[in-house]
């Protein structure tokens, strides 16, 4: 009696130690514990560490969750979901593959995510945006690329469609002024006809096959275009020029054509 009686007192001792630290208070529950808690693992490295290793696609963790569809499959919530460290099935790129990820599933099916990829190594990670039925429209990568409709964006923005603005402001380096200065060759007439039959294309423009293959420079076309209207000004400046000189020629040649006429008729007058 009195060993039964020492068991049930260790007992409750161990129990009252054990469950001390989960306290109530009012409708709330609270862990007084100091250190860190673990689920899934005796080793928690974090206030709150969810430790147990996932397989692909297992979702960790349920942040919200709403009541209409609920019953169908996984439900209606946002969750935390793992995934894999190395590349399989059609990822074959280590810096595609997705390790972890933020899902919204509605009706048990998952149609937006923001997904977290690894990476090269311990470094090297990037973010892309899932929207509709999950299907990646927009990477940022770990060098701040950023693509819209393209995985591998080449540049700070690279957008596989249609970009509507009100306004875009580019930064240039110079602009075509220079064709007005009094140092500037501007090219003779004849001689931009012989490149044009030759080349098919303007001089200093891109040629339509350069266009189709590296694409068309926007600045830097504006700048070249600006270049050729200034010329162009020049050209009718001078051409006003040469104009003004045949007339200011052409009236003296027929202000010369009128003397000799009214001096023929003065002689014949007289010869009469």
């Amino acid at each position: 009696m009195k060993r039964l009686m020492l068991i049930t007192v260790l007992f409750v001792s161990i129990s009252n130690y054990l469950f001390a630290q989960w306290t109530p208070s009012g409708n709330d529950i609270y862990n007084s514990n100091t250190g860190n808690v673990g689920i899934g693992t005796s080793t928690p490295k974090a206030i709150l560490d969810m430790g147990k290793p996932l397989n692909p696609g297992q979702v960790s963790t349920i942040l919200a969750r709403l009541s209409e569809g609920y019953s169908a499959g996984g439900g209606t919530y946002l969750g935390t979901v793992g995934y894999n460290t190395q590349p399989s099935g059609t990822i074959t790129d280590v810096t595609d593959v997705k390790s972890f990820a933020i899902e919204h599933s509605f009706y048990g099916s998952t149609n937006s995510s923001i997904n977290f990829l690894r990476g090269g190594g311990t470094t090297g990670g990037s973010i892309s945006f899932n929207t509709n039925d999950n299907t990646e429209k927009m990477r940022i990568l770990y060098n701040g690329n950023v693509g819209i409709g393209i995985a591998h964006p080449k540049n700070k923005l690279d957008v596989n469609g249609t970009v509507h603005a009100r306004q875009v402001q580019i930064d240039l380096n110079g602009w075509a002024d220079y064709v007005f200065k009094p140092t500037y060759q501007l090219p003779a007439l004849s001689d931009v006809k012989s490149y044009i039959d030759h080349n098919q294309h303007l001089p200093d423009i891109p040629s339509e096959q350069e266009i189709l293959k590296d694409g068309l420079n926007v600045g830097e076309m504006n700048k070249l275009l600006m270049k050729k209207v200034e010329e162009l000004t020049l050209y009718l400046i001078e051409n006003e020029r040469k104009d003004k000189e045949k007339d200011k020629l052409l009236t003296g040649m027929q202000k010369r054509i009128t003397e000799l006429e009214n001096n023929t008729s003065k002689q014949k007058r007289r010869q009469k």
